[in-house]
């Protein structure tokens, strides 16, 4: 991270370093990393000035040696009046390329730097997306012996064995940390993995074709972006030939059209990240979107973290119907949502150290059932504060 950076994401994040206190310890970093900035600065800068004066101690001398040259042949009668005052005009002249070149010192190295990043980028090794085979899901995804380690050499996930039944609705649970997020940025393909370790339909998810991964494959997070524009042009992005009735159609089915009816319906503006809405809204609007374009598989990740009561309801109701008929993945670490899903992974470290149904989960006493009876406890406490109130919509 550069120092400008780290200064713009320091200004941003300033009210949340004043209450975690790490402001102070956040200004020593950015007053080290400027200081090592200043020095580098300062070394260039001693190149080029030193790099200027070479250049003009060269000029200055060649443009006196050819002046003193051309004044002996004059004497001497080899040179003409009219021709030795043009040497005098034209010696200054010959050497400013090379003083134009010194002046561009500064911006040649800033351009090594962004030639550095460049030359990575194309060097780097080509992903393979050159698979032959078609999606066909008619069955299930497997997952078998699957590790995944980041270039630093962490291991994020260690022999991972899952199944995704179509028709099903499965969840992975685990408290932050425990590779979740990792696993589903390796299921959407976000994040390569080895061959042999993810098969769909029983076909090595490497050999499938690009275009038949992005196209039933959908991923949908808690922050999925909301553009800047009417609802019909948030929702047509999923299908371009979409008809207004179905687009209502959907939209009644998230229990959003009786909001936006009220104002200009499918016409009604949103404002970018879905300002103007609430998170719940939001995350309806995402919804109605993934639903109109219709994946095969649907890899919901997090996708009711921060958002009110009643959102949720309607958008868990929807997963779980969705899940009658498509590959329902479902990722989260609260556990009330879930209990109903048709099977459960528990992940911690990166492994999975537990499997079922939410009896029989509940009822092993491992590390699944104290994760939910701290959540039930802490969601009991906080509906009756009244912390998940939906705040209204402003368009």
């Amino acid at each position: 991270m550069n120092v400008g950076t780290l200064f713009l994401d320091s200004l941003q994040g300033l009210t949340t370093l004043k209450i975690y206190g790490t402001d102070e310890k956040r200004e020593e970093e950015i007053a080290k990393m400027s200081e090592e900035f200043r020095i580098e600065t300062m070394r260039v800068l001693k190149m080029q000035l030193l790099s200027i004066a070479v250049i003009n101690w060269i000029i200055y001398a060649g443009t006196i040696l050819a002046i003193v040259t051309s004044v002996k042949l004059f004497l001497s009668g080899s040179l003409g009046l009219f021709p030795m005052l043009f040497i005098f005009m034209l010696a200054p002249e010959f050497f400013i390329p090379m003083r134009t070149l010194t002046s561009l010192f500064h911006v040649a190295m800033t351009g090594v730097s962004a030639a550095e990043n460049i030359i990575s980028f194309v060097d780097s090794p080509e992903r393979n997306i050159n698979g032959n085979k078609e999606f066909k899901n008619e069955n299930d995804i497997k997952i078998s012996k699957l590790n995944f380690s980041y270039p630093d050499g962490t291991q994020s996930l260690k022999d991972i064995d899952m199944s995704f039944k179509k028709g099903n609705l499965t969840a992975v649970v685990g408290h932050s940390g425990c590779g979740k997020s990792t696993l589903v940025s390796v299921l959407s393909g976000e994040l390569k993995s080895k061959e042999n370790e993810i098969f769909v339909d029983d076909i090595d998810i490497q050999n499938i074709k690009i275009e038949d991964k992005i196209k039933n494959i959908l991923k949908i997070t808690h922050d999925s972006h909301i553009f800047s524009g009417t609802v019909r042009e948030n929702l047509s992005m999923a299908n371009e030939n979409l008809s207004d009735e179905t687009m209502i159609e959907v939209l009644k089915k998230v229990k959003l059209w009786d909001i936006f009816s009220k104002y200009k319906g499918l016409d009604t503006s949103l404002e970018s990240q879905g300002k103007n809405l609430s998170g719940g809204q939001a995350q309806r609007v995402a919804l109605a979107r993934a639903l109109l374009y219709d994946a095969s598989v649907y890899i919901f990740d997090e996708a009711t973290s921060n958002i009110d009561i009643e959102s949720e309801e309607i958008i868990l109701n929807i997963i779980y119907s969705l899940s009658k008929e498509k590959t329902v993945i479902y990722i989260s670490h609260r556990l009330p949502a879930i209990k109903n899903a048709d099977c459960i992974y528990v992940m911690d470290k990166g492994k999975v150290i537990e499997s079922g149904k939410h009896i029989k989960l509940y009822a092993k006493k491992g590390l699944y059932y104290e994760m939910y009876k701290h959540q039930e406890e802490l969601e009991t406490y906080l509906i009756k504060r009244g912390e998940n109130n939906e705040k209204s919509v402003n368009f």
